[in-house]
């Protein structure tokens, strides 16, 4: 959770720096009842001169088996 929300600051913070704004939208799980949660994501848009984009972070945990 920590990797995930520093990266989604810097997401905010990399909008700023290109004089656009980086809006977070909302967060939320993906998965299904079979498999449980796998991908933790971040909705975000965009909006400068260009106009208005959505972009998306997604974080999944990495499962070891030794």
């Amino acid at each position: 959770m920590q990797e995930f929300h520093q990266t989604a600051r810097e997401v905010l913070t990399f909008g700023q720096a290109q004089r656009g704004v980086f809006s977070l939208i909302s967060q939320y799980w993906t998965g299904s009842p079979d498999r449980g949660k796998e991908f933790l994501c971040a909705e975000f848009i965009l909006t400068d001169k260009l106009g208005s984009r959505r972009t998306f972070l997604y974080l999944t945990e990495r499962l070891v088996i030794s």
